[in-house]
This record gives C-alpha cells, sequence and structure tokens, in this order.
C-alpha cells in the first residue's frame, strides 16, 4: 500500500463540486467515512451532513449495512470465522452494499441540487475483516477488483476506533452496549482499525481524524472549514 501522509485541502462550494466532479461534470461526490468499530463514524456523518446542506448541498447518507443485516438476522455466529460461511456472509455483505450505493447514487439524480453523499462505511471494509485469502475468494465470488471498488468513491475519511484511546476505556461492544450488535472486543476492534487504515490509505483523496479528549474534539476537523476537503474533488 501507498505510504504517502493522508492529505488535507481547503474548502469548496456547491458550485465548484458540481463544476469539478471527476470526469462527469454535476454527478455526486461520494465520501466514505471509515475506521475500526466505535470510530464515531455515524455521529460523525450526522455533522457533516448538517453543515454541508447549510452550504446549499443536497446531501444523501448512505448507512453501514452489518448491523441492520445482522439485527435482522440473529447476529453474527462465531463458528463460522475461518470456514466458507464467513467468505459467504462477506460475499452477501459486499453485494447489498453495492446495490444500496447504486440507489442512492441513483436518487441523487432527481434533484437539481449539488449533491454529496456520505456513507458510513463502504464496499472495502469487508476486507478488514477478512484474511488476505478470504477477500480474494469475496471479490472473485463476486466479480469485483480492488481498483473497481476504489472508484467508487472519491474521498475517503478515516476515523480511529476509540479502542486506541487510553487503553480502550471508552471502547463499548456486545449486549448493553451503545451497539449490541458490535461483536468485537477492544483487541480485534485495534486490528480492525489498522487494516482499515492499510486498506484505505491507498486511496488517492484519503484523510485519517485522530482520536481526542472528546468526541467532539475529534470531529472538529469535520466541522470547521478544513473539514471541508473531504467534499473537494481533486481536479
Amino acid at each position: 500500500m501507498d505510504d504517502e501522509a493522508p492529505r488535507s485541502q481547503a474548502g469548496a462550494s456547491a458550485a465548484e463540486i458540481a463544476d469539478a466532479g471527476p470526469g462527469r461534470k454535476g454527478r455526486a461526490y461520494r465520501v466514505v467515512l471509515t475506521g475500526g468499530p466505535c470510530g464515531g463514524k455515524s455521529s460523525a456523518l450526522g455533522l457533516l451532513r448538517s453543515r454541508l446542506q447549510k452550504q446549499g448541498f443536497q446531501v444523501l447518507t448512505v448507512p453501514e449495512c452489518a448491523t441492520p443485516l445482522f439485527e435482522g438476522s440473529g447476529g453474527y455466529d462465531m463458528s463460522w470465522a475461518g470456514t466458507r460461511k464467513h467468505v459467504e456472509l462477506q460475499q452477501t455483505f459486499l453485494r447489498f452494499q453495492i446495490a444500496q450505493e447504486n440507489a442512492f447514487l441513483k436518487l441523487s439524480t432527481l434533484r437539481d441540487a449539488p449533491a454529496v453523499i456520505l456513507y458510513d462505511r463502504g464496499v472495502l471494509d469487508g476486507f478488514t475483516f477478512c484474511s488476505d485469502a478470504e477477500w480474494e475468494q469475496v471479490l472473485q465470488g463476486t466479480g469485483q477488483t480492488i481498483t473497481s471498488l476504489y472508484e467508487r468513491y472519491d474521498a475517503a475519511v478515516h476515523l480511529v476506533t476509540a479502542a486506541a484511546y487510553e487503553d480502550g476505556r471508552f471502547y463499548q461492544f456486545g449486549e448493553g452496549s451503545n451497539n449490541p450488535a458490535r461483536f468485537h472486543n477492544a483487541e480485534q476492534a485495534l486490528e480492525s482499525d489498522k487494516k482499515s487504515e492499510t486498506v484505505y490509505r491507498a486511496h488517492p483523496n484519503y484523510f485519517k481524524v485522530e482520536n481526542k479528549p472528546t468526541f467532539t474534539e475529534k470531529v472538529t476537523p469535520c466541522r470547521s472549514s478544513r473539514g471541508d476537503c473531504c467534499c473537494r474533488p481533486r481536479c
């Protein structure tokens, strides 16, 4: 993977995004929020959505697919780990995610306002929960390539998991937590976060958001003018 440092760019206006979308004037600008479990992706997404709407953008938010699928199907069975069933699960997630993203992209064309699509996790996140061999099987079974998956996003924003801050004392998972469907312990969350960074860091428009003493401080870059960088196409 590319070892280039994460980028930071100045903000762009709604008109600039509409006119400078990579290769296709007027196409929605697509930003994926990623990182290990409990990084604040969903909360940051809400803040970004509010800010961008105030700037005149049409904002669409694509929810992550794993939680509702797990909640509606009995959750993850640990006996699947390391077996063909885990590969089949990730193939199911990937197909579902692609279909969901395509639907939101189509919806973005129904209004005239310049559009930004924000994704709570993306199609590459499945890789963070697979071995290299498993992920290769996932790609082969779905007819996808790493390149085709990168091209689905114009920018990638990595929010570091809370498990990486102060020995993980703010990290929650399992029954009784703020997300009962989250099944990774703190150690596993750290591993997932590092793999997520490795996967997405190779994206040509990658940004990393580190942990801070409070969540408000952590997401301040997303709310400031510098935070608008995630919505600026690389022209």
